[in-house]
């Protein structure tokens, strides 16, 4: 007697699933922000150092499950604020920031990009990067040396330029 082999169609087998919604991947973003003195020069209005406080201000705004970070930077670099998603709490802190703020004067792009890559190192998010705010001055040394470093690490860094070409006074 042979045995007869009941066909089932794969559409069959498919079973409806609950599953949990997609969420999105959470990115960390660290801000560093360039508080030397040429970012007083006021060739954009009222100066380029509230230019770059203001893009922090509406990037805040449009943030909804990004954790965010700000640093300074002069001569040196400083955490001001470590990641977290109460952006309210981040803009104070921006709020707060003065031309002052960095631990030393002047301005190495060098030392700002290797607060950001530390302030990452320990980040857990899948997807992480720095937004440099800054004139691009720099009279600092090593920074090909660290934008090596960051590109090592796969860690992303877009930049928001301030300023003319024509420059302005300080």
């Amino acid at each position: 007697m042979a045995r007869s082999r009941k066909w089932r169609s794969p559409i069959y087998s498919i079973r409806p699933r609950i599953s949990e919604p997609i969420k999105p991947q959470r990115t960390d973003v660290l801000v560093v922000l360039d508080v030397s003195l040429s970012m007083l020069a006021q060739d954009v209005q009222p100066s380029r150092f509230e230019v770059g406080r203001r893009s922090i201000r509406n990037l805040l705004d449009t943030l909804q499950s990004d954790r965010v970070g700000v640093a300074v930077f002069g001569g040196r670099a400083a955490l001001r604020a470590p990641f977290t998603l109460d952006y309210a709490a981040v803009r104070s802190v921006v709020d707060a920031i003065t031309p002052d703020s960095a631990p030393t004067p002047g301005s190495s792009l060098a030392e700002a990009l290797r607060t950001g890559l530390s302030a990452l190192r320990n980040s857990d998010a899948p997807r992480k990067g720095i937004l440099l705010i800054s004139d691009g001055e720099d009279l600092g040394v090593e920074l090909d040396t660290a934008i090596a470093e960051l590109k090592a690490a796969g860690i992303p860094v877009n930049t928001l330029g301030t300023g003319t070409a024509q420059g302005g006074s300080i």
